[in-house]
């Protein structure tokens, strides 16, 4: 079973830097259907989700059964567009074996930076990305 969503609320007084919305409703479905959070929040990287201008918040989470989380080979928070959200990337190791391909690579179409719109796009989330820098231990963290 996974359990995912933006639960807009808080367990842990770490999970948040500001207002603390619990959430004892949330805490006690867990417990009955014994799930478990796939982040791990021990790191310098604390997992937060969800920026306002003087706090971070981690209010977008995953859990899952103790099976699917000895499958867990990664999770991650990354920046998402059109949204005040960071998405949180779980994989999972499957026993299926993956389809060969050839090499391949990704190309911008170069002519979208022409776009008077997708520039404002741009130049609008590169400043909201900039004023998140601060949540981050370093500079490497905050670009990946």
């Amino acid at each position: 079973m996974l359990f995912a969503g933006d639960f807009n609320c808080i367990l842990e007084t770490n999970d948040s830097t500001g207002q603390e919305h619990f959430s004892r409703a949330l805490a006690s479905i867990l417990n009955e259907l014994d799930l478990h959070d796939v982040c791990d929040t021990t790191s310098t990287n604390k997992g937060y989700t969800h920026f306002a201008s003087k706090t971070a918040s981690r209010l977008d989470r995953i859990y899952v059964t103790k099976h699917l989380r000895t499958r867990k080979t990664g999770v991650e928070t990354i920046p998402t567009t059109f949204t005040d959200h960071f998405a949180v990337v779980l994989r999972l190791a499957i026993d299926a074996p993956l389809p060969l391909r050839g090499r391949g690579y990704w190309k911008m179409n170069v002519s979208l930076l022409q776009d008077a719109t997708i520039m404002s796009v741009v130049e609008t989330q590169w400043a909201r990305w900039q004023q998140h820098k601060r949540f981050y231990p370093n500079t490497v963290m905050w670009w990946g």
